[in-house]
Order: C-alpha cells, then sequence, then structure tokens
C-alpha cells in the first residue's frame, strides 16, 4: 500500500489488493480513481488506514505519515479539550471575551463560544429558545477579530435569515451581514433550500468559517440540498452545526450534519456503511431499518465526542421568557385584500363561495349572500378586518332576529388559497418538537388545519399558539385528544 500527497486537503491511496481498497473507500468515503487501483480520500479520514493496516506495512510519501499522526492526535486532543470546556459548566466558566451587545452572555452560551473557539468543529444541540445564535455570533467576531477568518457564512431557514440579522445587530452591532439570495459580495446568511443553486457563486475556499443553523435539515442523504452543502464545504477549515433536534426522526438523522463536520466525526464516513454497521433491515427491500441493541450508546457517544447538549431545564440563568420576531410576507389575494383595505377600506375578492367554511358545512349551511366584499366603516373595524386578513381569512359578521326576538348568528369566515402566516407558525413549531409529535392535515378551503396531539411538554405550547392564533378571528379548533391541561408556559411570541 502507497500514501501519498495528492493535493493541500487530500491524499491518494494506492493498493493492488482490490477488496481492501474498496473497504477502504467505503469506511473513508473516499473517490476511486478511473481505471487505476487508488482512490483519493479527505485527509481528515486518514487515520483510519490504521484500521487495515499496521504503519509499518504502508508506503509513506510526501511525509504523509507525520500528517496522519499529527491529525489523529489533533482528533484526540479536541475530544479533551470539548469534555474539559463541558466540564466547566456549573463551576464558574472562564471567560475573557468582550461582548459589545445589549445583553451579558448566559452560562451555557459561554461554552458553546467557547467550544467553538477551540476547536475547528463542535455541535451545539440546545432546545428550542435557549438563545443559541448570540455564541456562534460572538465566535465568529472572536475569530475575525485575531485574524482566523476573513468571511463567515451561515446557512439558515428561510424564514430565519432575518432574525439572524436582527441578533446580529443586538449582540455584534459593529459586523456586518448580508443576506444571500442569488448574488451577494463580512458575514453572510444564505437560505438551505436555494443552496444547491448558489453554491457556483463563490469558491470552495471563499469563506473560513461555517454555521449550519437548523442542522437536522440535512439529515436525508439523498437530498440535493443535503448533497450540495456536504461537498462544497468539504475542506471549510472551521465548521459548526446548531439544532435542538439533532435526532428528530431516527438513529441516522444525526449522521449527515456529523459528515457535514468532516470525515473524522464517525467510524464509517459513508452513510450506507454506516447504516449497516449500526442498524438492521427489517423489511426484505430495505426500506426500513432499526438500530442494533447496542448501537444507540455507541452513536451517543459519537455525537458527544464533538457536541454540548443543553436542555432547557439544564440552563441555570435563563430567562423565564424570550420572545422571538418572526417575519413573512403576504401573498396573492391575500396580499390584494390587505392592500385595498389599508387604502381604501375596501377590498373584492374573487370566488368567495368556494372559500367560505358554510360551503363544506363547518359552521353552518350556506345561504349564498356572500357579495365579495370586504368593507369597513371605522378605523376600529378596519384595524380588526387588517389583522383578519393578515392571518389568511376574514369574518363577515351577521346577526339577525328571528319571528320570536332571539338573535340568530348567520356569520361566515372566508379563507385565502396563501396563508404564509399560518405556514410559518407550523414551520416554527416543526423546528421545536423532537419527533412528529405534532402535524396537520392538508388545510382545505377555509384553512382549517387539524392537528394530533401527543403528550410531550412542547406539544402544550405549540397548541396553545395555533389556539391563538385562531383566535384573531374565532375560528374553532378540532382536536382528536381531550382538553389541554394546565396552563401553558409560553416562551415564543409569533408575531
Amino acid at each position: 500500500m502507497i500514501v501519498q500527497k495528492f493535493n493541500e486537503n487530500q491524499l491518494l491511496i494506492g493498493c493492488d489488493d482490490q477488496e481492501l481498497l474498496q473497504s477502504m473507500q467505503a469506511r473513508m468515503d473516499g473517490k476511486k480513481v478511473y481505471r487505476k487501483n487508488q482512490i483519493i480520500i479527505h485527509k481528515k479520514a486518514s487515520p483510519k488506514i490504521f484500521r487495515f493496516c499496521k504503519p509499518e506495512e504502508v508506503i509513506w510519501k510526501d511525509d504523509t505519515f507525520n500528517l496522519v499522526d499529527s491529525i489523529s492526535r489533533e482528533i484526540s486532543e479536541r475530544k479533551k479539550t470539548i469534555q474539559n470546556i463541558k466540564d466547566e459548566y456549573g463551576y464558574g466558566v472562564q471567560w475573557d471575551y468582550e461582548c459589545h451587545g445589549q445583553y451579558p452572555p448566559l452560562e451555557h452560551q459561554k461554552i458553546m463560544f467557547k467550544i467553538m473557539i477551540n476547536s475547528n468543529i463542535g455541535a451545539m444541540l440546545a432546545d428550542p429558545g435557549t438563545c443559541k445564535t448570540a455564541a456562534y455570533l460572538w465566535a465568529i467576531d472572536y475569530r475575525k477579530s485575531i485574524g482566523e477568518i476573513k468571511r463567515a457564512l451561515v446557512v439558515t431557514m428561510p424564514d430565519l435569515r432575518k432574525n439572524v440579522i436582527d441578533e446580529m445587530r443586538i449582540q455584534v452591532p459593529h459586523l456586518k451581514g448580508i443576506i444571500l439570495k442569488d448574488k451577494a459580495r463580512c458575514m453572510k446568511i444564505i437560505n438551505k433550500d436555494c443552496m444547491y443553486m448558489l453554491v457556483e457563486i463563490f469558491a470552495d475556499d471563499y469563506f473560513d468559517m461555517i454555521v449550519l443553523d437548523e442542522a437536522h435539515r440535512i439529515g436525508n442523504p439523498s437530498s440535493r440540498q443535503t448533497k450540495r452543502i456536504v461537498e462544497k464545504f468539504e475542506f471549510c477549515k472551521y465548521k459548526y452545526i446548531v439544532t435542538g433536534t439533532l435526532n428528530s426522526n431516527n438513529l441516522m438523522s444525526f449522521f449527515m450534519p456529523y459528515r457535514f463536520m468532516g470525515p473524522d466525526t464517525v467510524p464509517y464516513a459513508d452513510y450506507r456503511m454506516f447504516r449497516r454497521a449500526y442498524m438492521f433491515p427489517v423489511d426484505e427491500a430495505g426500506y426500513i431499518w432499526k438500530p442494533h441493541p447496542a448501537s444507540i450508546p455507541e452513536v451517543s457517544k459519537m455525537i458527544s465526542n464533538v457536541a454540548v447538549h443543553f436542555k432547557k431545564e439544564d440552563c441555570i440563568d435563563l430567562p423565564d421568557l424570550i420572545f422571538e420576531k418572526f417575519y413573512c410576507n403576504l401573498e396573492g389575494e391575500q396580499e390584494s385584500a390587505y392592500i385595498g383595505m389599508a387604502k381604501y377600506c375596501l377590498a373584492e375578492i374573487e370566488d368567495v363561495c368556494n372559500k367560505c367554511d358554510r360551503r363544506e358545512g363547518i359552521t353552518g349551511e350556506c345561504n349564498g349572500q356572500c357579495d365579495g366584499t370586504i368593507m369597513s366603516k371605522n378605523v376600529l373595524a378596519n384595524i380588526i378586518k387588517l389583522r383578519q386578513i393578515s392571518c389568511g381569512f376574514y369574518k363577515n359578521t351577521k346577526i339577525v332576529v328571528d319571528e320570536n326576538g332571539k338573535e340568530k348568528n348567520e356569520s361566515n369566515t372566508i379563507s385565502f388559497k396563501e396563508n404564509p402566516k399560518l405556514d410559518l407558525l407550523l414551520s416554527v413549531i416543526g423546528n421545536w418538537t423532537h419527533s412528529n409529535k405534532y402535524r396537520h392535515s392538508k388545510r382545505t378551503n377555509t384553512g382549517l388545519c387539524q392537528p394530533i396531539l401527543q403528550n410531550s411538554e412542547l406539544v402544550k405550547m405549540s397548541s396553545f399558539l395555533i389556539i391563538r392564533f385562531f383566535s384573531v378571528i374565532h375560528i374553532p379548533m378540532y382536536r382528536e385528544t381531550s382538553q389541554l391541561e394546565g396552563n401553558i408556559d409560553r416562551d415564543k411570541k409569533i408575531k
């Protein structure tokens, strides 16, 4: 076996034993050289060579033995460093970074920050609402201030990009940030959903530091987004993941976020090879896999080697209430109706009967008397209508008196096809829950969703927010479980 340098970041391994070479390729996620008994591997995967042969059995060229040995020591030291930092929690975290923001750092934020400035990779695993964003913004600022990086990239969800910019203004007001949509030119915030289209805009080594926010979103190895993100930043020096739901689906959910950080974070750098080693199929087609009995503690150890995990109750100085703003834009007919009401106190709705809740018999029988016009006679009524329209609905209030002198409510509710505010709400709730505890049915013409609630701390909070959302226009909620129990602790505020 011969090992030599291929370039600055990769090694070339040659071996006449093709079976051995294939095994090495699978474990190291290497690339086969066309028509040659050689593979190209990431230098961070090179310590895995010693799993196949002894050092004296290898011909080392270009001083590659010392390189592999130094990488092995670096991996070992990294584990010790991260563990030592985690051990400081609760015993007075040493802190010498000068914060320029409005709020002093919390103890768990200090731990996350220290891991990010003392290790070239790291996983910040913390529950929603634990203020993770500030920690990586400080780390970007620190590495930039000492000259280790020039440009940093934050990859996050579309709905959260503006939140990162807002947090920058609070925590690191002296830094500048740009939301990268198609072309851009400091720190940039990019949307995961358009990542595959944007990777050609900048060179692979353009950014020195990458922060993958809501990293659980790249858990699918077959996804085009996942492949492009992992490939594009394969050789970036500083890479970190941030999420509160790393193992949201199954044991393998952690793999691709960790593979993003580097092939040295897992014993098998290839997804399918790792799955074959730690899980087994339960159906003949191989679609459903279950973990081996001993896999869960082993995977937990892999995760903890480069991660710190904070549950909300573990954060000793976290405020009881944290308010966070989320933003979305009105769309389509909803936007037109809002503009009409704001300017002229009048809006026209097309095909109103197909958008009425009475048509499907949810709140009564259709009387066919809707004229498709929204009007408001005073400022207060206009404000109420605008608020309703921004939630994707509006209510026609109509109270009539029957022959016996009793009042009868013949009000109806009209819903718009577009409802980005509700979609944003459900997206935020989806980021909170650690599993599919909460789902909603396909929205009908009335825009109603039917959540299925299960026992979970976060489900109570999620239920409260959805009920609060619909209470704006008194839309009835339909649930498949009993009434919610007790008071619900709020730590988010949906604007």
